[in-house]
């Protein structure tokens, strides 16, 4: 027999009933952790297509298809973010961003001293290069590139001093190219014959420089959160075939 009272009874269990409620209430179930877990990615906020880019508002791309796909898979509700190239990477190092993408371990090696990055395996081909007009100057004397990217100037080295002129977005750039403003530019190979294409321009205008600077690499996802490569890096194993179709549909195989 309780030696509580009647009314201390109910009391306590008034309490207790309202204790487990609470605790029930607090704790989440994997399913629904799944289903509500949001990552942000963040991404450069101008056109790099077909690769990736924004298109109006919109995420767009084969970075987009790829990064939908991994977050239907996976129950994640990618949130994507856009910055500026400089800006972005200093959200990267913050911890701002869960996953920045594109990523390479060689991009901005300056501003990333004394973080440590995780680098996904890599998602897809790429090739920068220095391209001019065909009918451009055998010597660089200016050159265009988007604001954030760099080149080694060393590879100038034959060539002579070189200026550089920034542009903010890709039609600017391909401006500065074909009204004379810039010898050549530095730029996404693909891309920027993407962009020649959709501007009703013949990429056959254009040339890619040799002996100038070219970086031949891959683009990779990348995150200051070590826990949270695994899941990318499973998942890209997984769909291969997947990843390859997007490049095929999206044009971003390089010969």
């Amino acid at each position: 027999m309780s030696d509580l009272s009647p009314q201390t009874h109910r009391i306590h269990t008034l309490f207790l009933g309202t204790s487990l409620a609470l605790t029930c209430a607090l704790m989440p179930t994997t399913a629904a952790s799944a289903q509500t877990d949001t990552v942000t990615v963040g991404v450069e906020n101008f056109k790099n297509l077909p690769f990736y880019g924004m298109c109006g508002t919109n995420y767009c791309g084969f970075a987009r298809d790829v990064l939908d796909q991994f977050g239907r898979d996976t129950g994640m509700t990618i949130k994507y973010e856009e910055l500026p190239i400089l800006r972005l990477h200093r959200a990267l190092m913050a911890g701002e961003v869960t996953y920045k993408f594109p990523s390479n371990p060689i991009f901005q090696t300056d501003l990333k001293v004394g973080t440590t990055i995780y680098y996904s395996e890599p998602v897809v081909d790429f090739l920068d290069a220095v391209i001019s007009l065909q009918d451009g100057p055998d010597k660089i004397q200016t050159l265009g590139m988007i604001r954030g990217f760099t080149v080694d100037m060393d590879g100038f080295k034959d060539n002579g001093p070189v200026r550089v002129l920034r542009a903010k977005e890709d039609v600017e750039l391909m401006e500065m190219l074909m009204s004379g403003k810039v010898d050549a530019i530095f730029a996404n190979v693909l891309g920027f014959k993407y962009l020649l294409n959709e501007s009703g321009v013949s990429p056959n205008v254009i040339k890619v420089r040799d002996g100038l600077p070219q970086f031949r690499a891959s683009y990779h996802m990348s995150t200051v959160f070590k826990d949270m490569m695994p899941p990318f890096d499973d998942w890209l194993a997984a769909h291969k075939a997947d990843v390859e179709a997007l490049k095929i549909k999206h044009g971003v195989v390089l010969d």
